[in-house]
């Protein structure tokens, strides 16, 4: 019987990680639940009982070896005497019935410090979700710890979306046992309350983390034609990150500043009314030097709120968002197939059919059941 589950991560209470702390607190509600990071942000806005921070440390030297190693593809080395004794002393105190990590990298992290010897019928299960089943497996050193990893018998990969499974497959990487575990939505709370918000100005929003790979300046230009051909509209772009300040800049070089709006970082709640009061959500997703996303939360969310969107065929998004039926996907980076695409959503209006496509596939119950499913069955298969 499963009682206790150790989740591990290299952070936190990251805001860019919200659906790992509401799958944590889901867990919660069942099982004892503990959790292993080597960091712990914003602990008032995620708030959670049992979190242990074991720092990773190195020294200078070794580091410097250990990441010329990695970058030149030679060998990738986690192992570190004091992380490992740490992280095997508390798995020895709590005694977890499930070790669950998310994300491939750090998983190998953990898995190279953890000494299977004195837990050899733990299962631990491992959540690829987007640059780990992507950019990482461009170097041969990863690609080979993380088959040595999976063919410990007990480790189970689960995947976000069928894309990246297929990436490891590519890669040569044998998977015998896995879950495909669509990240879930609250339905429950991102329910559209008001259809009838006046059409202009048309309202595009967007919510993600300001870097290449979200592709806001491929939305903002693609945007611009929308204006300078005259139509009445307006984009909000919530979020923060790296790209914020040249973004910003960008905007008012080209006199755009009382059509953009920049809010900064949206808690849940303000994500919910900018979806509440928008009429299309746009996330222009890009493939950055082989790195991918799985299925962006944020699509998922927008979908749930009835949200026409315009999209990348990119990881993926095709298998939540189709084409002409829950919004229009174009080819990366071609601006002129997107602005297209948020002109003819102007026209669209609210779709009841994408929120039945997340009640039906990708709510957060649904994601709790297959979860929970899989724990058992990994469980039972060591019996």
């Amino acid at each position: 019987m499963i009682r206790k589950i150790l989740a591990v991560s290299d952070y936190f209470g990251n805001p860019t990680t919200t659906f790992i702390y509401n799958e944590v607190v889901g867990l919660s509600e069942v099982f004892e639940v503990s959790y292993l990071c080597t960091k712990r942000n914003n602990p008032d806005q995620f708030p959670f009982g049992k979190v242990f921070e074991i720092p990773f440390k190195e020294n200078r030297i070794v580091r410097k070896l250990k990441w010329w190693a990695e970058i030149y593809d030679v060998k990738l080395d986690f192992k570190n005497t004091a992380y490992s004794k740490r992280i095997n002393e508390l798995v020895e105190q709590i005694k977890p019935d499930i070790i669950h990590c998310h994300f491939g990298y750090e998983a190998l992290r953990f898995y190279q410090n953890f000494q299977r010897s004195k837990f050899p019928n733990t299962p631990i299960i491992v959540s690829f979700r987007g640059h780990d089943a992507s950019f990482h497996l461009e170097r041969k050193s990863y690609v080979r710890e993380i088959e040595k990893m999976l063919s410990d018998s007990r480790v189970y990969p689960t995947f976000v979306c069928e894309f990246l499974r297929e990436n490891l497959k590519r890669s040569g990487i044998q998977i015998d046992k896995h879950l495909i575990l669509h990240s879930g939505t609250r339905t429950d709370f991102f329910k559209r309350q008001k259809k009838d918000h006046p059409k202009e100005p048309f309202l595009f929003f967007q919510v993600a983390h300001f870097e290449e790979r979200k592709g806001q300046i491929e939305a903002i230009k693609a945007f611009q034609k929308l204006i300078e051909k005259g139509r009445k509209a307006k984009l909000i772009l919530g979020g923060g990150g790296p790209d914020l300040a040249s973004l910003k800049s960008y905007v008012e070089e080209q006199g755009l500043v009382k059509y953009i709006e920049f809010p900064g970082w949206l808690n849940r709640d303000q994500t919910k009314d900018y979806l509440e009061k928008c009429h299309a959500f746009i996330h222009h997703s890009i493939t950055v030097k082989g790195n991918t996303e799985g299925i962006p939360n944020a699509l998922m969310e927008a979908m749930s709120m009835e949200l026409p969107v315009v999209s990348t065929f990119h990881a993926g998004i095709p298998e939540l968002v189709e084409n002409g039926k829950h919004g229009i996907l174009v080819k990366e980076r071609d601006i002129d197939a997107f602005a297209q695409a948020m002109e003819q959503v102007m026209d669209w209006g609210y779709l009841a059919e994408n929120r039945q496509k997340i009640e039906e596939e990708f709510s957060f119950p649904a994601h709790m059941k297959t979860l929970i499913d899989f724990y058992k069955h990994c469980y039972e298969a060591g019996s």
